[in-house]
C-alpha cells in the first residue's frame, strides 16, 4: 500500500487502509515524503489515495479532503485532487492532472503534465520546483494576494546559480500576454539571449496586474 508508481519504499510507516465498496481504491495515511515527485516534505499526516486498477501504485482523491492537509498522487489524465475550506497541500503527479484547493490558503504543485490548477479563495500558493512542471494553466489566479512560488525553480535552473533579488528586474522572470490570458516565462539566462522557456499560463490576466515581486516568491 505504500509503494508509489515509479518505485521505491515508504519512508515511514503507512497505515490505517479504507477500501472502497467496489475495492478499486484504498485510502491510507502517511508521513512518508517519498511518496509522490515533490520535494516538499509534508508537514503532518498525508491521506494518499491508491488506485488498484494501475499496474504499481498511485495516489490520488476523487472525493476532496475531509479533514485538510495533504493529498498527494500520482496521476493519470482526467484525475483530480479536490481541497476543501481549510488550508490544503495538493500535490499532482506525472499525468495531466486537475488541482482544486476550493477554500482556504492552498499550495497546489502541479508537478510534471499540463495540470489545471484552481486555488479557490484564500491565499493560495502556485509552487514550481523544476522546468519539468512547465505548460501549467493557473484558472484564478488574485494578484496581490496569491503566488507563485519559484524559489527552487530558479536556483535549479540560472546559470551560474541564482543570487536572489527581484527575478523580474533580472531578467530571468518574462511575461507575454495571448489573448486575455498571460504566459510566465522563465530565462535562464536572464538579460543576455536564449535560454527562453515558457512556464505557465495565467487566465483572464494582463501583464500589468502580474508584472509585481509581490505576486512571486523567489
Amino acid at each position: 500500500m505504500g509503494r508509489r508508481q515509479w518505485g521505491g519504499k515508504p519512508a515511514t510507516v503507512s497505515g490505517d487502509g479504507t477500501i472502497s465498496d467496489d475495492g478499486r481504491y484504498i485510502a491510507f495515511l502517511s508521513q512518508s515524503a517519498n511518496l509522490v515527485d515533490d520535494t516538499f516534505a509534508p508537514f503532518s499526516v498525508g491521506i494518499y489515495l491508491r488506485d488498484r486498477s494501475f499496474t504499481g501504485n498511485s495516489n490520488a482523491n476523487p472525493g476532496g479532503n475531509p479533514g485538510g492537509g495533504n493529498l498527494g498522487g500520482s496521476l493519470d489524465p482526467g484525475k483530480s485532487l479536490i481541497g476543501n475550506a481549510r488550508k490544503n497541500r495538493l500535490v499532482g503527479g506525472k499525468g495531466n492532472d486537475s488541482l482544486s484547493g476550493l477554500g482556504g490558503s492552498d499550495r497546489l504543485i502541479g508537478g510534471a503534465g499540463n495540470d489545471q490548477l484552481l486555488g479557490g479563495a484564500g491565499r493560495d500558493q502556485f509552487i514550481y520546483n523544476r522546468l519539468s512542471d512547465r505548460q501549467d494553466t493557473i484558472l484564478d489566479f488574485t494578484p496581490r494576494q496569491d503566488k507563485i512560488v519559484l524559489t527552487n525553480l530558479l536556483a535549479r535552473t540560472v546559470r551560474g546559480g541564482y543570487k536572489g533579488g527581484n527575478a523580474i528586474a533580472k531578467g530571468y522572470v518574462k511575461f507575454q500576454q495571448i489573448g486575455n490570458d498571460t504566459q510566465i516565462d522563465i530565462d535562464r539566462n536572464g538579460k543576455k539571449s536564449g535560454g527562453l522557456t515558457p512556464l505557465v499560463v495565467i487566465n483572464d490576466s494582463s501583464i500589468a496586474s502580474l508584472r509585481q515581486p509581490n505576486n512571486f516568491v523567489f
